[in-house]
């Protein structure tokens, strides 16, 4: 199967459904040409776009094309994206426009290679890419395959080849930069051999064997301890033995220890040589102190982000927001609760989903997102295919935060009296309410307010009871200024 059109892509994928961002990226691309690769489970889509579309917009619209394709045979579809405006500009000019895509595009695919690119010096003419990367042990193995990726990607962006070369900083650092550095990888190297040492020991533990005196096999031996213990107490239930590492020399303790210890298993029909385990290396992990004000999961820890700068597939993320309305709980078939969060931080919108055990658990947090409260969480953004919509899921923890709204205010040092203002009176003229009009200007230093709602004058008695109630609750110079106050 194979066409070549021409045409827009929603033209041609009119039934497609999409998130709003996904739709809006691809409206203006056209469609070059599909075909199903020959003796293949996938089939490939050209198309070609006057704008730059990152990695994973492309990747959520391959998934919703196979999720909603006919055929069953097909197992995979990709998007082969060329952009027009890359044919009349030289490898200078795209890199000066486009050449920040390529770091999220670097990253998209591979997070180590990101924050290295991320961190290096990077220059480029000629149609050469020069990158100078720091010094770690890993890049210093990989920096061929970094050199090819970014070769790839620049072929695959803007369908010109493009020579890259990759060097290792070797710049001297400072003390501090050093220090960080050695005690990183020591740091590093020491959880490596511990982990090591811990998996080499559960190993010889699951192997260790208790040797029998009489010289019968590990089997014969707890099968014979098991009749024993069954002849002697009556009961068809036994003790598992506890799995044990065994040293070939002891100390006299220890040996005293193993001695106890086959005492023990003779009188209960369980014969063997036990060592105890030496523990003395073992390091606890560190203990992450609880943070009091969580009132769901566990901390929420990080840099704030906005929410506008969200995207299907970002890693964990802390984000706080506005609560826009009372969370809807759905209590499912298992009895777990699955309530959702609208919040807003002002630059976008998100619904955070999240799980309680119970209606009773849920119960006992719900006063916490009400409409209007302020709230931060931590979680992933991935879009839900239940809900149809890229939501904030996964949630590792949320705490009330603080109202980090900035208040308009009038910073004028002569303040105007406004002469021309509208309450929700005034049909379609206006939402806000007379006695948030009145505070609002008190705020902000005016002396008063003329009212000009068309058709009615209840406003003035709207005002009337919202200076009294001021007037009662006030004190000392406020309540001066709610007397001179005019309307």
């Amino acid at each position: 199967m194979k066409g070549v059109f021409g045409v827009l892509f929603f033209e041609l994928f009119d039934a497609l459904n999409v998130d709003l961002k996904t739709r809006k990226m691809f409206e203006p691309v056209r469609v070059l040409g599909y075909k199903r690769m020959n003796d293949s489970d996938y089939v490939l889509i050209n198309l070609e776009s006057d704008r730059f579309i990152p990695r994973d917009f492309i990747r959520r619209m391959e998934n919703a094309l196979l999720s909603q394709y006919d055929d069953a045979s097909i197992s995979r579809i990709k998007i082969g994206m060329g952009y027009s405006f890359a044919k009349d500009c030289d490898f200078d000019e795209l890199w000066t426009k486009y050449h920040t895509y390529l770091d999220s595009e670097i990253y998209s695919i591979s997070p180590v290679f990101g924050d290295a690119y991320r961190n290096s010096r990077v220059t480029a003419s000629d149609g050469t890419i020069n990158v100078m990367v720091t010094d770690t042990p890993i890049i210093r193995r990989r920096l061929p395959d970094l050199c090819k990726l970014i070769e790839q990607l620049w072929e695959e962006m803007f369908g010109s080849t493009v020579k890259c070369t990759c060097e290792i900083n070797h710049e001297e650092k400072t003390e501090e930069e050093q220090n960080y550095i050695t005690r990183y990888f020591s740091d590093l190297e020491r959880y490596l051999e511990y982990k090591g040492r811990h998996e080499a020991e559960e190993q010889s533990s699951d192997e260790a064997v208790a040797v029998d005196e009489t010289g019968k096999s590990p089997k014969e031996s707890s099968s014979a301890g098991y009749s024993q213990k069954n002849r002697n107490n009556g009961s068809a239930s036994y003790e598992h033995n506890k799995k044990t590492e065994q040293k070939g020399n002891g100390s006299s303790s220890t040996d005293k220890v193993g001695a106890n210890r086959a005492d023990k298993g003779s009188s209960s029909g369980r014969s063997g040589d036990y060592v105890k385990k030496d523990y003395s290396n073992f390091k606890k992990k560190a203990v992450i102190k609880e943070d009091p004000d969580v009132i769901y999961g566990r901390n929420v820890e990080g840099e704030i982000v906005n929410i506008v700068d969200l995207y299907d597939g970002r890693p964990m993320s802390v984000i706080h927001g506005m609560v826009l309305k009372d969370p809807e709980p759905v209590e499912t078939r298992t009895k777990k609760v699955i309530f959702s969060i609208d919040i807003t931080d002002f630059t976008s919108s998100i619904r955070v989903k999240a799980f309680a055990g119970n209606m009773e658990e849920y119960d006992e947090i719900k006063g916490n997102f009400k409409a209007g409260k302020f709230i931060r969480a931590k979680g992933i953004t991935e879009f839900d295919s239940y809900d149809k919509d890229v939501l904030f899921s996964h949630i590792e923890g949320i705490k009330p935060d603080v109202d980090f709204r900035v208040k308009r205010m009038d910073n004028a040092e002569v303040k105007r009296v406004e002469l021309h203002c509208h309450s929700k009176l005034s049909d379609m003229d206006a939402v806000a309410s007379v006695a948030d009009i009145i505070k609002t200007a008190m705020r902000w230093g005016h002396r008063g307010i003329a009212l000009t709602d068309h058709g009615v004058v209840q406003g003035f008695t709207d005002a009337l009871h919202t200076l009294d109630d001021m007037l009662k609750k006030s004190e000392g110079e406020k309540k001066e200024q709610v007397k001179a106050f005019k309307v």
